[in-house]
């Protein structure tokens, strides 16, 4: 069990070095195209998001509780889409603003 935590922990700071990466890009994504920071934060909560529960839904499964692990999906969806709405929200303006000015 201990050998299985080990490799475990290494394969999560080698993913963890791919993911600084990633965040680097979009840092520069960011400053070149003047985008708000708000929206980078909040798709790096999603990713953050959706990592965590795969792994407390994959334990679930292990552990022989699938229906522990179904609802987790469910309300992982749920806090998604709720950290998600400040973007449905401004792409919602921004689809107002190109219908008004046609």
């Amino acid at each position: 069990m201990l050998l299985a935590v080990l490799v475990c922990a290494l394969i999560g700071i080698t993913a963890l070095n791919y993911l600084s990466h990633i965040l680097s890009f979009l840092k520069k994504i960011e400053m070149t195209s003047n985008l708000n920071g708000g929206f980078v934060a909040i798709l790096l909560k999603t990713v953050g998001i959706s990592i965590v529960s795969d792994i407390a839904i994959m334990i679930c499964n292990d552990s022989g509780n699938t229906a522990l692990g179904k609802i987790l999906n469910v309300l992982t969806t749920a806090v998604t889409l709720w950290v998600c709405m400040p973007l449905f929200t401004e792409l919602l303006d921004l689809m107002e603003n190109i219908l008004q000015a046609l």
